[in-house]
Formats: structure tokens, sequence, C-alpha cells
């Protein structure tokens, strides 16, 4: 017969064995209480780091296309706005690879890899 009670509960956790995993590194746990979200804290707030580089990067494409030959807004040559676009590239590449890397710590922890 099916027993519609709950399994009894296991220490301080609320019944699950996955209650209280710390991360390897020795960063914050992902337990139950927080896994409102499939996601880590780590990997939000990798994700509001690259959403916060698409969006200066949309601001530097639109001034770039303002900007003409000479001159973009506060004074800066079309170089400096291009080399600075070139900049957020490279962030947002390293951004990557350290989400890829939460990515993998978050299956570590779930008991996946």
């Amino acid at each position: 017969m099916i027993s519609l009670k709950p399994p009894p509960q296991r220490g301080d956790s609320n019944g699950c064995d996955g209650c209280g995993v710390v991360s390897p590194e020795g960063g914050a746990s992902h337990d139950c209480a927080q896994r409102n979200t499939v996601f880590t804290t780590r990997e939000l707030e990798i994700f509001a780091r690259i959403r916060e580089l698409g969006q200066r990067a949309r601001r530097l494409k639109q001034a770039l296309e303002h900007a003409g030959a000479a001159r973009g807004p506060e004074g800066r040559t079309r170089e400096d706005l291009l080399d600075e676009l070139e900049g957020l590239r490279r962030e947002r590449k390293r951004a990557e690879s350290e989400r890829i890397d939460a990515r993998a710590e978050r299956m570590r922890l779930l008991g996946h890899e």
C-alpha cells in the first residue's frame, strides 16, 4: 500500500539527502532552501554580469553608429569606441568561461559529475 505520510526527517535537514551541500571550493552551500532556482548563486551573478556586458556593448554599438567618421559622444574617437568594444568582448569571453565552470560546479554539487 502507498503511504501518504512524509518520510521521517534526518538530522537538521528537511528530509532531503542533498541538504547542506557545500561547494568543494568552500563556497556557499546550495541547500534545499536556496534551490528556488536551478542555478547557483555564483551562476546567477555571472549571468547578471554577462547581461550587463551585453547592455554596455549595445550602447557602444549605438554610439559607434552615431559617431560617423570623426568623433563620437563626449568627444571620443571612433577608434576609442572600437577599443572599448573589443575590451568588452574579451570580458564577455572570460565571463563565459566562468559560466561554464560554474555549471560544472553545480553538476558536481548535484552529483551528476
